[in-house]
């Protein structure tokens, strides 16, 4: 799910499951795609490919993106499945647009097919999130993504908007166990008690956006070089 504070309008992402190799996304959740059952003929996700796999799309309300990629083929009229984290009373729509440029007049989704890559992108122009299949040899186990922030931070670690933040850029985000991530030894904060799947990114001015995945395993976030992956 991407989030843009200028006019608390956003994006999210999510997979099928059950999950055969990894499952995600806020702006984004990946999962291997499950047949859900179709309503009346009316159209649930607007569809396209990205790259060689399924790319689903829909707003969460008015102002949350929800994306879906999966290596299987989906359908129109195929529910979007998600978990308990997503309030099950969310109602979807369908963005305007077609062929490589989709929008919901807050933030608007340009897909380029070399490399495969979702660009979400303010009114403006600026860049929230770009987005990519990670899928080394040729199996879809993530995704890798870049935004212009300096900070990042979230995904269960405490942090300070004051003085300082808590910055998880560089870092290398563990699973500790089921339920939350590994500590950051070497700074003396109180980080990654609760695993929480929705990163935060800071920029310049009230530039910021936020990336949340809806899966409920444990998941590595790698954000030691780009692009970042999860």
């Amino acid at each position: 799910m991407i989030n843009n504070p200028r006019d608390d309008k956003g994006s999210v992402m999510t997979r099928p499951q059950p999950f055969a190799w990894l499952s995600l996304v806020t702006f984004l959740l990946l999962i291997p795609f499950v047949s859900g059952e179709a309503s009346a003929q009316q159209a649930q996700r607007a569809l396209t490919n990205l790259g060689e796999f399924s790319l689903s799309m829909a707003l969460a309300g008015d102002d949350v993106w929800l994306f879906e990629i999966s290596p299987n083929p989906a359908f129109p009229d195929q529910n979007i499945k998600t978990s308990l984290m997503v309030n099950p009373g969310t109602r979807l729509t369908l963005p305007d647009g077609g062929a490589d440029t989709w929008s919901n007049g807050t933030l608007a989704v340009k897909l380029s097919h070399n490399p495969p890559t979702i660009t979400i992108s303010r009114p403006n122009g600026s860049r929230v999130f770009s987005i990519s299949p990670y899928a080394p040899d040729g199996q879809l186990a993530g995704l890798s993504f870049l935004g212009d922030f300096s900070h990042l931070f979230g995904l269960g670690a405490d942090f300070r908007l004051s003085n300082d933040v808590f910055n998880l850029m560089g870092e290398t985000i563990l699973p500790g166990g089921a339920f939350g991530n590994s500590r950051l030894s070497r700074f003396g904060y109180r980080p990654n008690q609760v695993q929480a799947p929705i990163l935060y990114g800071l920029g310049q001015g009230l530039d910021c956006g936020a990336l949340f995945i809806d899966e409920t395993r444990p998941l590595m976030w790698d954000f030691s070089g780009q692009p970042w992956t999860v």
